[in-house]
């Protein structure tokens, strides 16, 4: 949606469009935070224009045409798999017409307020379905609950009809956005910064570099103090950072509270090198807000996740390099019983002497905190001196007992978990959770594609509709030996240069790029896992087939020689199973 919106903005020179991403929720507090000091009206969609109506300032909404419809309809046709719809009534009614007319069969929930969104996905959840159509305030909460999701988004045209109707609305509110510039320009050169609040607290107006949660926390609680049409002179501490205040009643039509503040002191922050503090917001775009969706990511099964997301033994992710394990780190946090304190990474390839020192002896440092989730990430790039004083400090410090425990360590081809993960296994008894390398999901292929599709097609002005059976096949055969950033890359380019389908020669073409290192590690046994011998004789045929046929970058012919076999022989066993 971002690369449309700039794609058409491109067409009026006269607009100045700044584009902001996020949830609904975020939605509002962007709004709250820059409407009021820069912009003359907010183009948004869907849940998010519906709550930023009730701020009581302008909104356009971009809709969601019929052509919009038709066309998620049109990509979800090539699932095979049990599919839904969850839309507000406005969409499903139009869905539904859609269906009825082309004689689609499509199983349409309707919803009508955020609330029932969860509710409803947890029972199609229940009710074996794999694959939703919905809206971006939907797709969080399906993707958090491991269902794969294709978008119904608004395209060009229905984007180009609200900035027609958003270019409408500026030119009757000029004047105000001329004045509203001219007290910012005020603003902007007295060296303060200003917050102003409403009768209920509630922020309407600030001008400054941040909105510090704490700060504002700060700020309504000395409202709360402040006697009526009094101005005062304070000085507060929010953190580690000290504020000089001056609260002033102002009048204009109502009654409200205008706070002037200034930094006075900035004590030493907590961030240092490969330490980061993330919030509950910033945690939630890591694991769901961005990349590919993978709904089939782990090994145990999802219930088992759900299990380990809410115990509080130290848990140790494990996986070959690709496999998004700092994601599944992010994604046990916003399901886990601490997601509304920190969640505290600690990037083990970053840390230097300084940062390695405050992490074990300041007094400051977040294994000296409790409440918090820690996770440490790829924790076989420690050296051994450091991973034994690791072991020591968490088992013997209590950490554990005082805050959620994450940790990940990658594993070469083919291991479950590398020597350097297993002494942290048997030292804290941590629980383990294994992510599956790409390779061992190939039967995942055709639905993994559906979703990046549905995710790239967003920022394009005409979707993808798919890929040829033959373009599949040769993804699945693929070893993926970076799993799911080398798919999502991979998928990247085959999308930025498909017209309407994703052709076997485009997949042939990018996954020679691919090849670096292929050829020689599977003669060496690098990259290709080992045959598993526990399948039937059919299954191993099939993979024999499909490994040659990748070799000879999707040659038939060539394929079918090296085996002395048939084309049709070779065709046969790639489609069985």
């Amino acid at each position: 949606m971002k690369t449309l919106l700039l794609r058409v903005a491109a067409e009026y020179p006269q607009v100045d469009l700044d584009v902001f991403v996020g949830n609904m929720e975020e939605g509002v507090e962007i709004a709250q935070s820059n409407f009021c000091n820069q912009y003359s009206a907010v183009i948004s969609r869907g849940g998010t224009a519906k709550s930023l109506r009730k701020l009581s300032i302008p909104v356009v909404e971009i809709e969601i045409s019929l052509y919009d419809v038709l066309y998620a309809l049109k990509l979800s046709a090539g699932l095979h798999s049990k599919f839904a719809m969850v839309a507000y009534a406005d969409i499903a009614i139009s869905a539904q017409a859609l269906c009825d007319l082309l004689h689609y069969q499509v199983d349409i929930f309707t919803v009508n307020s955020i609330e029932e969104l969860e509710p409803t996905l947890r029972y199609l959840k229940e009710d074996q379905y794999d694959t939703v159509l919905c809206d971006m305030t939907a797709d969080i909460i399906a993707r958090s609950l491991g269902l794969n999701t294709i978008f119904i988004t608004s395209g060009l045209e229905s984007i180009r009809q609200a900035m027609d109707r958003a270019l409408a609305l500026c030119r009757s509110r000029k004047h105000l956005q001329d004045e509203n510039a001219l007290f910012r320009a005020l603003l902007s050169g007295q060296g303060t910064q200003v917050a102003v609040f409403d009768q209920q607290r509630d922020l309407v107006f600030f001008q400054g570099d941040d909105e510090p949660p704490e700060l504002m926390d700060l700020l309504r609680q000395e409202l709360n103090e402040l006697p009526a049409g009094k101005e005062r002179r304070i000085t507060r501490s929010a953190g580690k950072t000290q504020y000089a205040l001056r609260i002033r009643p102002l009048s204009a039509g109502q009654a409200y509270t205008a706070v002037y503040f200034s930094v006075r002191k900035t004590g030493p922050g907590k961030n240092q090198a490969g330490i980061r503090y993330f919030s509950r917001q910033e945690a939630e775009q890591k694991a769901y807000g961005s990349g590919l969706s993978f709904g089939d990511l782990y090994s145990p099964s999802t219930e088992d996740v759900a299990q380990l997301a809410n115990c509080m033994t130290p848990v140790l992710i494990t996986g070959e390099e690709g496999t998004r394990m700092s994601r599944v780190a992010a994604h046990l946090y916003m399901q886990g019983p601490l997601r509304d304190a920190p969640l505290v990474v600690i990037n083990c390839c970053l840390l230097n002497e300084k940062s390695w020192e405050f992490l074990l002896e300041s007094h400051n440092s977040p294994l000296s905190e409790s409440g918090s989730t820690l996770y440490f990430s790829r924790i076989g790039a420690l050296s051994p001196e450091r991973r034994t004083q690791l072991m020591d400090t968490l088992s013997e410090g209590d950490v554990c007992r005082r805050n959620r425990v994450l940790l990940s360590c990658t594993c070469r081809t083919g291991e479950q978990m590398s020597p350097e993960a297993a002494a942290f296994l048997d030292q804290l008894s941590c629980r383990v959770l294994h992510l599956q390398p790409l390779r061992n999901l190939k039967d995942q292929i055709p639905t993994l594609i559906t979703s990046a599709l549905s995710v790239l097609n967003a920022s394009r002005p005409y979707p993808v509709l798919g890929a040829e059976p033959e373009a599949v096949r040769l993804l699945q055969a693929f070893p993926w030996p970076h799993n799911y950033v080398q798919f999502q890359r991979v998928m990247e380019e085959l999308t930025a240069a498909a017209e309407q389908t994703i052709t076997a020669q485009s997949v042939q073409e990018a996954l020679q790029k691919e090849s670096y290192g292929s050829t020689h590690a599977s003669r060496m046994g690098g990259m290709f896992e080992p045959l598993d011998l526990n399948q039937t004789l059919d299954q191993i045929d099939r993979d024999v087939a499909l490994r040659v046929l990748a070799e000879t970058n999707g040659n038939q012919s060539a394929a079918a020689k090296r085996l002395d076999i048939s084309r049709t022989t070779l065709r046969r066993l790639i489609k069985q199973g």
